[in-house]
């Protein structure tokens, strides 16, 4: 919940949920800009929502947009885990057959 401090009055970012959460998506320049607007005051929190929104759609959309991509090609997504799991099995036997070595097991 954000306080009712009227919008003029200056407010200390630091330990603000909204701040805090700002400083996960947005960039370092980005987030020393929205310090200095806490500080200054005139700035509600409203505007602060919008440029979280803002912050946050920018960092997921590359993610957002690959998810897509995979979304539609399901084809090739279950080609690359079967080859992931082509090259995870060799290894694993190669692993099994040492480990089968060193305890004395091969042959069981």
């Amino acid at each position: 919940q954000t306080d009712s401090r009227p919008m003029d009055e200056a407010k200390e970012p630091e330990g603000d949920v909204l701040y805090d959460l700002y400083k996960l998506v947005a960039n370092e320049d980005a987030v020393a800009e929205m310090a200095a607007l806490y500080r200054r005051g005139g700035f509600g929190y409203g505007d602060i929502k919008k440029a979280l929104a803002d912050a946050a759609e920018n960092y997921w959309g590359e993610v957002r947009e690959r998810r897509a991509s995979l979304a539609a090609s399901p084809d090739t997504v279950r080609d690359v885990l079967a080859a992931g799991a082509k090259k995870a099995r060799e290894k694993a036997s190669a692993v099994l057959e040492r480990a089968q070595q060193a305890c004395g097991l091969k042959g069981f």
